[in-house]
This record gives C-alpha cells, structure tokens and sequence, in this order.
C-alpha cells in the first residue's frame, strides 16, 4: 500500500512539475533565454557580421533594421516551409539576396565581398550540421 501511494505522490508531483513548465513558457521560443529569440538573433548576428566585415559603429545602426527584417523573415520562411527543405532553401535564399541588396548602399565593396563570403561560410556550416544531425 505504501509504495502504491509513494508511485501516485510521485506522478502528481511530475505533473505539476510539467505545469509550472507550461504556465511559465519555458518551452517559448519568443521570451526563453535560449537562442532562437529574434532580439538575441539579431544581435548575434550584427556582431558576426561587424567582425566579419569590419563594420564601423554608424554602418552596424544602420544594418540593424536590415538585420530585423532579414531575421523576421528566415522565421517567417522556417514556420512556413518547415518540412519542405527545397522550398526552405530557396525563401532563405530570396532573403539573404534581399538583405544583400539592402545593404549594398552603406558597405563599401571591400565589405560587400566580405559579407558574401560570410554567408557562404555560414551557409557551409549550416549544411555541415543538418548532414551530421541525418546521420
């Protein structure tokens, strides 16, 4: 009797566990501390690409928004081509083509070429860890 009681105090106190885990939205992309909210997106991303392009101070405030728009889009584009990776790729690609051309005005072109090759590299990184993550 005793260990029947003890297995449902436990199951109980599992439940409410997982309770407070729904009502407090851990699990919520948008307001967790783990990466994937779009403000922490962002400036990761300024900062990646500050040091890889060798941005001044004025032209990373004025990526910013570009950056936003670009980050609100790959979202946009994962939640909804999700499963078509095909589709995926090529949204992911109009937006990255999109924040190039957006940012084209304010780099000067020793940059641009940076840019460019920063997002080869990221793209090369990305595709490494879905090959490793499929396997």
């Amino acid at each position: 009797m005793r260990k029947v009681i003890l297995t449902a105090g436990i199951c109980i106190a599992s439940l409410f566990g997982a309770q407070a885990q729904q009502v407090t939205g851990k699990n919520d992309p948008a307001t967790s501390s783990v990466p994937g909210n779009k403000n922490e997106m962002v400036a990761k991303f300024i900062t990646q690409i500050t040091s890889a392009c060798h941005l001044s101070t004025d032209q990373a405030s004025e990526a910013k928004p570009m950056v936003e728009e670009f980050i609100t889009s790959r979202m946009a584009n994962k939640q909804k081509y999700g499963t078509d990776k095909a589709s995926l790729k090529t949204a992911n690609q109009a937006s990255t083509e999109t924040l190039n051309t957006k940012m084209k005005p304010i780099l000067q072109a020793d940059q641009m070429q940076l840019l460019v090759g920063f997002e080869k590299q990221q793209a090369a990184k990305r595709e490494a860890a879905e090959q490793k993550a499929s396997k």
